[in-house]
């Protein structure tokens, strides 16, 4: 992929926008700038500061790789015949300024309810007051300036629509002929001040890269494009395989937001994930289509994903996601009952496909007890903590042709038996302490399918919100050790042996206590249940006892052991 650096006139570009020359491709966001940012730029622009590189791409008319649209603003007059060229990036930057000299009809700024329009006031330039020289107003409250010249002439204030050139000579021309002969010379002076002072915003040239045309049959081609935009930001909002995809298939007539859109409303657990990052997870149907058309899951791929056939698939994957979350989340699957504490969001992708694979071959009890497998080897074996596309194509393979008895062996469940001992599962428990980890999650999902409870009051705990407590509280470990030879570590004090859920209310109660204080208090545990209630969290009677002498390593270690057995238990 070829690309060719160049400067290029800001004003230039806008007007080819405004002729439908350059487009967008339809995966483009739609303007969101709002009066502060628009006013930022204007005034950036006239003091000639770098506003931004702008990104294009050369469009080969006979053979466009996106479905386009126009700018905000203007007309739908685009066509194969007239496109020139995409704007990948730089959309903002263009739609805003062509908004200022255009005046386009119904478009509104972010958190306005009416068209803006913008004013140079000549008199704040020539100060170089550019906070005052530079502002908008409500389309209805400036009517009379918009249309009424001798209003503007006297104010000296000009609509910046009349400052592309044409319409600005036209402006001063008039400017000058409206005054009495006594004062032109005064006025052919203050059109020679104004004029000097608008040429760096007449003149202003902006950095942009030309990439070279794509046909729509350029696989590689349009999967370099795809690259470029994942590694690209515009106003923070990054744009993705999913945005671009949406594009390819607009043109076969499958509107791949709707799609998107009725997914989340027709599955709950879709809908409650994808609140906070809704793309990822239309990635995630993206990746199980490929995995069920037996592709790999790499963005180029689902960049080309083929629009046959795709509508029914894209419903199929869909469910089976959604079927993959539901296991995920559920106390009867693997316990994430809290969308913070699912370990790895991408394994619900090699899930659902295998889910889909399982069920649709009517497969037995073997295939669950493999896919369960599986799924605690890659929490607690950290399976899917880099290389997520390869590992997720490579597991999915390799499953699905075991499962399908196409192969005796899983080299994937092999390598899980052999890797998760109880020596490397020892050390990754002690080592671990960052609460984002798939291991710390891991063992937070344990607790809940164990029916962990509050200590205080007894409750499940899926039925309160919660504390990650330290079981022996950090400021009591940090007092208690200060003075002593075997001063803990923050990672040691913060270590996921010594964390639990419980609710915050009961985490506010117990505050810094030793556990001998408030494993002894009835206020804070049902004494009689005690042994019971601390069982559901790894804690047996050795762990108990090591608590009510507060010896931190001795507990750890009893607790160590209980977690291990149950996830050998799990990927045996």
């Amino acid at each position: 992929m070829k690309i060719t650096p160049d400067n290029q006139s800001l004003f230039g570009l806008v007007e080819k926008a405004q002729k439908g020359q350059l487009v967008l491709p339809e995966f483009q966001r739609s303007f969101v700038w709002p009066y502060a940012d628009v006013k930022d730029l204007l005034i950036s622009i006239f003091k000639g500061y770098f506003i931004g590189s702008i990104l294009l791409q050369d469009a080969d008319s006979k053979s466009l790789p996106f479905a386009y649209r126009t700018i905000e603003g203007v007309a739908d007059i685009a066509s194969e015949d007239t496109v020139q060229k995409y704007i990948l990036d730089g959309q903002q930057r263009i739609t805003t300024l062509h908004y200022v000299l255009y005046a386009p009809q119904n478009v509104n700024l972010k958190y306005t309810s009416s068209p803006y329009r913008f004013f140079l006031n000549l008199v704040a330039l020539m100060k170089d007051d550019l906070e005052n020289a530079i502002y908008g107003e409500r389309e209805r409250d400036v009517r009379r300036l918009i249309e009424n010249k001798e209003l503007q002439f006297e104010k000296k204030t000009v609509p910046f629509t009349a400052l592309t050139q044409a319409h600005w000579n036209a402006w001063q021309a008039e400017y000058m002929s409206s005054a009495d002969d006594a004062i032109k010379p005064e006025r052919a002076m203050e059109v020679l001040a104004w004029q000097a002072k608008l040429q760096p915003f007449f003149n202003f040239t902006v950095a942009t890269l030309q990439i070279d045309k794509v046909k729509d049959d350029d696989a590689d081609g349009i999967a370099e494009i795809c690259a470029v935009f994942e590694k690209m930001n515009s106003k923070g909002v990054k744009l993705t395989v999913f945005d671009l995809l949406t594009a390819r298939l607009y043109r076969s007539n499958i509107a791949l937001r709707q799609l998107w859109r009725e997914a989340r409303q027709q599955h709950e657990n879709i809908s409650h994930v994808s609140d906070e990052d809704p793309d990822i997870y239309a990635i995630f149907i993206l990746r199980i289509i490929a995995l069920l058309r037996g592709l790999d899951v790499k963005s180029s791929t689902l960049i080309n994903l083929s629009a046959d056939n795709f509508e029914t698939d894209f419903v199929v994957a869909a469910t089976s996601l959604d079927k993959a979350l539901a296991r995920i989340k559920s106390t009867q699957g693997y316990g994430a009952f809290d969308t913070k504490w699912i370990p790895y969001p991408g394994t619900a992708v090699t899930l659902g496909a295998l889910i889909h694979i399982s069920q649709s071959e009517r497969l037995d009890a073997t295939s669950t007890r493999a896919i369960d497998k599986w799924y605690w080897g890659s929490v607690f074996g950290e399976r899917y903590s880099s290389a997520v596309e390869s590992t997720t194509t490579s597991d999915f393979r390799d499953l699905r042709d075991y499962l399908m008895g196409k192969s005796n062996d899983s080299d994937v469940l092999a390598r899980i038996s052999q890797d998760l001992d109880h020596k490397y599962l020892l050390n990754k428990l002690y080592s671990t302490s960052r609460s984002g980890s798939s291991v710390y999650s891991g063992v937070m999902c344990l607790s809940a399918l164990k029916g962990a409870r509050d200590f205080r009051i007894d409750d499940a705990i899926t039925l309160h919100t919660l504390d990650d407590h330290h079981i022996f509280p950090k400021n009591y470990l940090a007092k208690h050790y200060k003075n002593s030879d075997l001063k803990l570590t923050d990672s040691q004090i913060n270590c996921v042996l010594n964390r639990t859920l419980i609710s915050d209310v009961t985490n506010r109660k117990i505050s810094n206590k030793a556990p001998s204080i408030y494993l002894n208090d009835p206020a804070l545990i049902d004494i009689d249940q005690r042994e019971a209630i601390l069982r559901h969290h790894y804690i047996n009677a050795d762990g108990l006892n090591a608590m009510l002498s507060d010896d931190f390593a001795l507990f750890q270690d009893a607790r160590a052991n209980q977690v291990i057995i149950d996830i050998l238990e799990k990927v045996s």
